[in-house]
C-alpha cells in the first residue's frame, strides 16, 4: 500500500503527467491522485476484504464431508469466489480482468499523450478457463484435478491436462497484448511509447512437484519470467541475457522520461552499464520478515531454460496454439476415423456430465461447451486408469485417460479444439482405447446423463 512505500512509480509521475492506472492486489496510486473511474473506493475493499475473510472461515469451521462446496483459498491472494464478490452479479476473476482490460483501452483516448498507461491483471492466474480468443469454456473442474495444496498428487496426465489449460490461458495473454498494440497504433502512440510487459511468478508443472512454491527443482519455471522493454522508436528487438530483476524497471522507466531517481533507489536502470554480479536472491514460504521466509541465491546461469522449452515443445508443440489442443498419450490415433478400429466387445456405459452442449454448438458464442467430463460406470476404482478416444463428426479429435479421485469412479475430462466443431450438432462418440501403438483397437461406450439423485423425504 501507498503508507508502506510512499515513493513509487505512480508518485514520483504524477508531476506533469496523467495517470491512467489499473492496480489490482496493490494499493500503490494514493487516492488524491487515482481517484478516477478506476479508483476503488475503501468501502468497496473492505466489502471485498469481509467476502474473503467469510470464506477463509467456513474452511476452518465446515466439516470436511460438507466442505466440497466451497471455493479453494490456496489458489490465490483475493476474490476467492468463483461466482465473484457477494453482492452478486459480478462476474469470476477471469472475466473481470477482461472487463477491466476493455475499459482500461477505452480510456486510454481520453489522457493527454505524456500519461501513464498502467493495468495489472490476473491473467494467466487461476482459474483456467479461457481460450486465446477470449472466449470462456464451460468446465466441471473451475480449478484443477490432480493439484492438492500446491502439489501435483494426481496423475502425470492430470497435471499434463492442468498445464494445457494454463498455456490457452497463456494464448489469452497473447491476444491481450495484440489488442494494446494495436490500441497504441490507432492512437498514434505507438512510436513514443515506452512498452513494458512483465510478470510476478511463473507456475511450476512438474508430476509429484510444487506447482509455486519455490524450490531448487521449480526455480526455473517459477523466477523465470518474461520481461518485455520497448524503447520509442528504438532499434528492432533482442534478446539480452544480462541479469536483470523487477527492482529494474522503475529506474529504467525513470530514465526513458528524464526523472531523476529519488535517493536510495534500489535497481538499476536496464539500459545503463551492465550489472557488475550474476547473483540473485528471492524469497520463499514466505517474507523476509517472517519466520518461514526463507531466502534463496542463485546465478542465472542456474536456470536450464533449454530444458524447459525443449519439454513445452515436446508436448505442446510450437508457433500455434491450436497444436496446444492436441495434447495427447495416445497420437497415432488423432485424426483417424474410429470405424475401422472397432472391436466386437459390448458397449461400455458412459456417464457423461458435460459434454452435450455439442449437439447445438455455436462457434461465435461467448461461452463453448468443449470442456468433456464424465466417468466410467461398473469400472472398477482397483483397475488400472484406461484411455480414451474422443470422435467429432466421423473422426478422433482428442484422446485423455481416466483418473481416479479418492472413494469415486474412475473420472475423466477432455479439452476439445473449438475449429474442429462446425455450427450445429456434432456427433460426439466416445471409445475405451485398447492394444498399443501398433495394433490400437476401440471398445464403443455408450453415452448417459447423470442420474437424478432422489430427494429426501420432507427436503425442500
Amino acid at each position: 500500500v501507498t503508507a508502506d512505500h510512499p515513493v513509487n512509480l505512480f508518485t514520483l509521475l504524477s508531476t506533469g503527467m496523467g495517470l491512467n492506472v489499473f492496480e489490482a492486489g496493490t494499493d500503490l496510486c494514493p487516492e488524491s491522485i487515482c481517484s478516477g473511474a478506476t479508483y476503488v473506493s475503501p468501502e468497496r475493499r473492505r466489502l471485498d476484504l469481509l467476502a474473503d475473510a467469510a470464506a477463509i472461515a467456513l474452511h476452518r469451521i465446515v466439516p470436511e464431508p460438507w466442505a466440497g462446496g466451497l471455493p479453494p483459498v490456496d489458489l490465490g491472494w483475493a476474490h476467492f469466489w468463483p461466482s465473484g464478490r457477494l453482492d452478486s452479479g459480478k462476474p469470476a476473476p477471469a472475466d473481470r480482468a477482461l472487463v477491466r482490460f476493455d475499459r482500461f483501452l477505452d480510456r486510454m483516448a481520453d489522457y493527454p499523450r505524456e500519461t501513464l498507461h498502467f493495468i495489472h491483471l490476473h491473467v494467466p492466474h487461476l482459474p483456467w478457463i479461457r481460450l486465446p480468443s477470449g472466449q470462456r469454456y464451460e468446465s466441471a473442474e473451475v480449478y484443477p484435478h490432480g493439484l492438492e495444496n500446491q502439489l501435483w498428487i494426481g496423475s502425470e496426465w492430470e497435471m499434463l491436462q492442468a498445464w494445457q489449460r494454463h498455456l490457452l490461458q497463456v494464448g489469452l495473454v497473447d491476444t491481450l497484448v495484440g489488442r494494446l498494440t494495436a490500441r497504441l497504433r490507432d492512437l498514434a502512440l505507438d512510436d513514443e511509447t515506452l512498452l513494458v510487459i512483465t510478470s510476478d511468478h511463473g507456475t511450476s508443472f512438474r508430476h509429484r512437484g510444487l506447482r509455486r512454491n519455490l524450490n531448487r527443482l521449480n526455480l526455473t519455471e517459477l523466477v523465470n519470467i518474461p520481461l518485455f522493454v520497448r524503447r520509442p522508436g528504438g532499434p528492432a528487438g533482442k534478446i539480452d541475457e544480462r541479469n536483470a530483476t523487477t527492482l529494474d524497471l522503475l529506474p529504467t522507466i525513470l530514465a526513458s522520461v528524464g526523472i531523476e531517481e529519488p535517493e536510495g533507489l534500489a535497481g538499476r536502470s536496464l539500459f545503463g552499464p551492465p550489472p557488475q554480479s550474476d547473483d540473485k536472491r528471492t524469497y520463499r514460504g514466505g517474507s523476509r520478515r517472517t519466520k518461514r521466509g526463507i531466502a534463496l541465491s542463485y546465478r542465472t546461469a542456474d536456470l536450464d531454460r533449454a530444458e524447459l522449452v525443449e519439454r513445452v515443445a515436446g508436448w505442446f508443440g510450437a508457433g500455434d496454439w491450436r497444436l496446444v489442443f492436441r495434447l495427447s498419450l495416445r497420437p497415432e490415433l488423432l485424426d483417424r476415423s474410429p470405424d475401422a478400429l472397432l472391436s466386437d466387445e459390448p458397449p461400455l456405459e458412459l456417464v457423461l456430465r458435460h459434454g452435450w452442449g455439442l449437439a447445438r454448438f455455436e462457434p461465435a458464442a461467448d461461452v463453448l461447451p468443449i470442456h468433456l467430463a464424465g466417468r466410467l460406470r461398473g469400472w472398477s476404482i482397483e483397475q488400472d486408469p484406461v484411455d480414451l478416444a474422443i470422435a467429432v463428426r466421423g473422426s478422433i479429435v482428442a484422446t485423455t485417460r481416466t483418473f481416479v479421485a479418492p472413494g469415486r469412479a474412475h473420472r475423466f475430462t477432455a479439452l476439445l479444439d473449438p475449429t474442429r466443431l462446425e455450427p450445429g450438432d456434432n456427433e460426439l462418440r466416445i471409445f475405451l482405447v485398447e492394444g498399443d501403438a501398433n495394433d490400437p483397437r476401440l471398445r464403443a461406450t455408450r453415452l448417459t446423463r447423470p442420474r437424478r439423485r432422489a430427494r429426501r423425504p420432507g427436503a425442500c
